[in-house]
């Protein structure tokens, strides 16, 4: 019975650990950027709204096909997120990228099925 109580309390956690991460946009983005820099496209694509998938697999293309496959594009140490702006089902979170000097850039959440998706399509 002990062995029971234990595994399920690992369940337990585990569960509300994960649901944690999926409610809180910044850590999303952060996430989002990681999967994109490591050129995991199906994780980048689990972070992603519905409709950005499309533009996701248009991206895996030049990704993949990127001959410096240590490129510093979406790497953490280059980007620095401000805090999320929430308006209801929608978030915001300016971006600076330090690397190119392009100044700040917005990026857009939303939340579906209850867990915050990064919304990077053709309308954002």
């Amino acid at each position: 019975m002990k062995k029971l109580f234990t595994f399920l309390a690992i369940i337990s956690l585990g569960f509300i650990w994960s649901c944690k991460n999926n409610n809180d946009p910044k850590e999303v983005l952060s996430q989002f950027f990681d999967a994109l820099h490591k050129k995991d496209i199906a994780k980048a694509k689990s972070l992603a709204t519905e409709s950005s998938q499309q533009m996701l697999d248009l991206m895996a293309t030049d990704l993949t096909n990127d001959k410096n496959k240590e490129s510093n594009k979406y790497a953490k140490d280059n980007l620095v997120l401000k805090d999320a702006v929430i308006d209801g089902e929608k978030a915001s979170i300016d971006v600076v990228d330090k690397s190119e000097n392009n100044g700040t850039i917005t990026f857009l959440l939303k939340k579906e099925k209850g867990n915050w998706k990064v919304a990077f399509d053709k309308e954002t």
